[in-house]
């Protein structure tokens, strides 16, 4: 990964999303070739328009609003002339972007779960990124001031005894389902996965590479002597949590 493409990360992910985005590639190169497009996509479709330099560089201008039609905008390169253009849907979009940028896309080989876990890891590290510049920039929940929340109220007279109601018989407890659960042998802690190369526990628990981080946010991980069980809340996605099963059975 070169440093300009390092800094437009830098610029739309922040430090540390461009940096787990770069050791990733750093082990799978072949992972650049889908990482850096779509992130150039998440950006692109974050925005109905947008003015200014791309994120990353001062050589390159960018004009661009969404329509009923599509995109339409402009692009200048260092000092070469503004250059009108006209885009269908997101992708084509990208392609300009992308091209006005000097990226050159390479092929990559994965399979469609893959660069599902991939994408959802981009837009989670592209609204992480989002949410902290709203907090720099000062953005904070609306505060009572002391004093406007309990005003004095009028005396009233005596309130009437509230009138006894029966009591509706005991229900029975609704039973849950159950949380999606992994069990992991203790030799099974030290897998990379198959598609970044990242670890996916650290310290014998569950963290997430970067297809498996958002995945992560629902777990709890319990270390026993042969190995350990990693728990999912139900709001973890269950396709998502027998894929990773299946990840890690596999991965020999």
């Amino acid at each position: 990964m070169d440093k300009r493409t390092f800094q437009f990360l830098k610029s739309v992910l922040g430090t540390d999303g461009a940096t787990a985005m770069r050791r990733a590639v750093a082990k799978n190169p072949d992972l650049e070739s889908y990482l850096v497009p779509r992130t150039f996509l998440g950006w692109a479709m974050s925005k109905s328009q947008y003015e200014g330099s791309m994120p990353g560089t001062d050589d390159v201008y960018v004009q661009f609003s969404k329509n009923e039609a599509g995109y339409t905008g402009s692009i200048g390169k260092a000092s070469a002339p503004v250059t009108p253009f006209a885009a269908p849907n997101e992708f084509h979009l990208v392609a300009e972007l992308i091209q006005a940028f000097g990226y050159d896309v390479g092929a990559f080989k994965g399979s469609d779960r893959s660069l599902s876990m991939l994408g959802k890891s981009v837009d989670a590290l592209l609204k992480a990124r989002s949410l902290t510049n709203k907090l720099e920039k000062g953005i904070q929940p609306k505060v009572e001031l002391p004093g406007t929340t309990a005003k004095p109220t009028k005396p009233t007279g005596p309130e009437e005894a509230e009138k006894p109601t029966s009591v509706a018989p005991k229900m029975s407890k609704p039973k849950l389902p159950r949380s999606p659960m992994l069990k992991v042998a203790k030799k099974d802690l030290m897998k990379s996965c198959k598609t970044c190369s990242g670890a996916m526990f650290k310290s014998e628990k569950f963290v997430g590479c970067m297809c498996w981080r958002d995945l992560a946010k629902h777990a709890t991980t319990t270390i026993y002597a042969d190995g350990a069980v990693v728990e999912f809340t139900p709001a973890a996605d269950r396709q998502a949590v027998f894929a990773l099963y299946r990840e890690v059975q596999n991965n020999g």
